[in-house]
């Protein structure tokens, strides 16, 4: 079959004209130009935490928001038991956008006080105070500002400081955040819209939650129904699809391989190797040590080593070239699972941070003594705009890299002793 013909069967596809049909459906958070804005997310945020509020999920949000912060604070303790053990349930107020002393604005403060304890002593109204990321960062000194307004406004309340983040990598900057990602929000909307269609709720509430709950999927890349679609396709349109990809060179493709030629020149001592995964929102290479690492899986992105680099793309909507540039380390996963768990071990003693996913197949690195941020960008259509962030990045991460190197060589060497004997 020629690629042409191929092209055609593609197109025709009931599969493929159900995910474009999927992809281009109505939903109010399009219209109105709001999947990606922080201040709609929490202005949802807002109505969802306020038990009053007409979605009739009375605290049940409220709860499930706090619960996700479990195992952070003794203070989210000290809440949720509280919550649990009293005959009656709290007064909730939220504010929007409550303006510290540096002239900053706080997203959220949503304040709980059991009013039948007139005394208002430290143990019977919490705070919690909620500072929400999608692409921007947190600037200095911001959470600590913040902190500290909430607790001279509210002398005789707990504090809960929460620091929610798209970027699951993107850790709070002060220790005594709590750290929450917008796949937990999604996984909180999930169970709630769930419990909600079970119990036939015929409310036009429902409906906007189910709208933002696609909202979230599509935010946070977790919309599976979608993704197996995209993967059913591929497998039987792979040819075309991969002639496609590798004709249409995507924006941060180009600028990775012009970072590539420009760090290899005069640097024979450490050459980067594009690696053959690169997609629209991913560039992946590896570097000379890199590269000599073996126990990998073949079928990998990192094609049989242990560990690679990698440049991802976020952009603040689908229709927007503006958003942010991060340069990722990732661990792959081994043929050998106790033999992964003992590199991970060993990194965590260099100084690594490691957070892995769910499936304990893939570890995302950073390094103690060296944080990366990401870079914003204002128009992904540039090339040099993307390659002095993308050089930045790298040169940012030079003692990681020498960190992770000298991890590696103690990595081999002790397993070359190991296979001796």
């Amino acid at each position: 079959m020629t690629d042409e013909k191929q092209l055609f069967q593609l197109v025709a596809d009931k599969d493929f004209l159900l995910l474009d049909s999927h992809l281009t459906k109505f939903t109010p958070f399009d219209v109105l130009k709001l999947k990606n804005h922080e201040i709609r997310h929490s202005n949802m945020l807002a109505w969802l935490l306020n038990p009053e509020e007409s979605h009739g999920l009375g605290f049940s949000f409220l709860e499930q928001f706090v619960l996700a912060l479990a195992e952070s604070q003794d203070s989210v303790t000290s809440f949720l038991t509280k919550l649990h053990s009293s005959t009656a349930k709290p007064y909730v107020t939220v504010r929007r956008e409550a303006e510290s002393k540096e002239k900053r604005r706080v997203d959220l403060l949503v304040k709980c006080t059991w009013a039948a304890e007139n005394n208002m002593n430290k143990d019977n109204s919490f705070v919690i105070l909620i500072e929400n990321k999608i692409y921007s960062r947190q600037r200095k000194d911001q959470l600590k500002d913040y902190l500290e307004h909430a607790k001279k406004q509210n002398p005789n309340s707990t504090i809960i400081p929460v620091y929610l983040t798209l970027d699951e990598e993107d850790e709070p900057s002060e220790p005594d955040y709590c750290h929450l990602t917008h796949k937990q929000i999604l996984e909180i909307v999930r169970k709630l819209v769930k419990k909600e269609r079970s119990c036939k709720a015929e409310r036009a509430a429902l409906s906007f939650l189910e709208y933002y709950l696609a909202a979230l999927e599509e935010l946070t890349g977790m919309d599976t129904e979608n993704q197996e679609l995209a993967r059913g396709i591929y497998r039987k349109y792979k040819k075309v699809i991969e002639y496609i990809n590798q004709n249409a060179e995507s924006d941060i493709a180009i600028a990775g391989r012009l970072f590539i030629e420009n760090y290899n020149k005069g640097k024979g001592h450490e050459q980067l190797i594009e690696l053959k995964h690169s997609r629209s929102k991913f560039f992946p290479f590896t570097d000379g040590e890199l590269r000599q690492t073996e126990g990998g899986l073949s079928d990998d992105w990192r094609e049989g080593n242990i560990c690679g680099y990698f440049f991802e793309w976020k952009n603040s909507d689908s229709d927007s070239y503006e958003g942010n540039i991060s340069l990722k380390v990732e661990i792959g996963p081994f043929e050998n699972e106790t033999q992964r768990n003992e590199f991970l071990d060993l990194l965590k003693s260099k100084g690594f941070k490691t957070r892995t996913r769910k499936t304990n197949t893939y570890t995302r690195l950073s390094y103690e003594k060296q944080p990366q941020r990401a870079k914003n960008i204002e128009d992904a259509s540039d090339e040099e705009e993307l390659l002095k962030a993308m050089t930045s990045l790298f040169d940012g991460t030079k003692e990681m890299r020498k960190a992770l190197h000298k991890s590696l060589d103690s990595y081999k060497n002790k397993k070359e002793h190991k296979d001796e004997k």
